[in-house]
């Protein structure tokens, strides 16, 4: 049964065909779970998948679809393998994490070698793994890592947003926060000034509001809207890149009811 299997695409078609079936042990360990994974994992109710929780490699929001979908998962750091096996099957070792960057249309290169599954004690390479459940405090913050490194890195590319429905029915979903804005952001402080010239390399803010102290966190998603007497305006997303005390030194920009500032670059 061993077989070099030399292209992307043959790897995606003998990982397919392994998990096909599900009336047996069927185990995923791959570094990374980009978005898409789940288009190759056929039969996933009762999968185990095992793979790093890493800002940029692993999508989180990819996690809670296939937690919904009965996957079973397992989170540990470090990891870098990529193992998928099917008991009496066979087993896939290869250089593609789990994503279709790797096994769709991606422009990576992989290789990997098909074995019978008797050829791997994969007992033996699960038990070499410190794994932990995946709960909704690690989850949230890969949410965080994953949005700060998104912002600095926005490399991904037609995919397809997520619904309200969608984000309400996910497992430990997602937290943003939804604030009104009464008064401008009014004169930007002389420390945001000094941020933006010094960590991003710009001079004016994309959005910003004020706000008391820990309201927000860097890394927050915030639906702001404009709140003029009792009717709200047009809402808008605004993405924590930092947030600042204004000394009270700074006359032009302190406000003594709200003395942070929150900006989106």
């Amino acid at each position: 049964m061993r077989r070099i299997l030399y292209t992307s695409t043959e790897i995606r078609e003998a990982i397919i065909q392994l998990f096909s079936s599900g009336q047996k042990r069927r185990i995923a360990i791959a570094a990374f779970v980009g978005e898409g994974a789940e288009a190759y994992l056929p039969k996933p109710n009762g999968l185990q998948l095992i793979c790093w929780p890493k800002a940029g490699g692993t999508h989180p929001q990819t996690i809670r679809k296939l937690m919904k979908l009965g996957v079973q998962i397992s989170f540990c750091d470090s990891l870098h393998m990529k193992v998928y096996y099917a008991e009496e099957r066979g087993c896939v070792i290869t250089s593609a994490n789990l994503s279709t960057n790797a096994l769709g249309g991606g422009d990576q290169k992989e290789i990997g070698i098909l074995l019978a599954a008797e050829e791997l004690n994969i007992d033996t390479v699960t038990s070499s793994l410190r794994l932990r459940p995946v709960t909704r405090q690690e989850l949230r913050r890969l949410d965080r890592q994953d949005n700060l490194y998104m912002s600095k890195n926005p490399v991904r590319t037609g995919a397809k947003p997520v619904t309200f429905r969608e984000w309400y029915d996910s497992e430990f979903r997602p937290e943003w926060k939804l604030v009104s804005v009464e008064k401008s952001t009014g004169p930007v402080s002389l420390r945001v000034e000094e941020t933006l010239k010094a960590e991003y390399g710009v001079k004016r803010i994309q959005s910003g509001i004020k706000a008391l102290p820990g309201m927000f966190s860097k890394g927050d998603w915030t639906l702001k809207f404009p709140l003029k007497g009792e009717s709200p305006g047009r809402p808008t997303w605004m993405f924590v890149d930092f947030t600042v005390k204004v000394p009270r030194s700074d006359k032009v920009a302190y406000d003594p009811e709200y003395p942070y500032q929150v900006v989106q670059v």
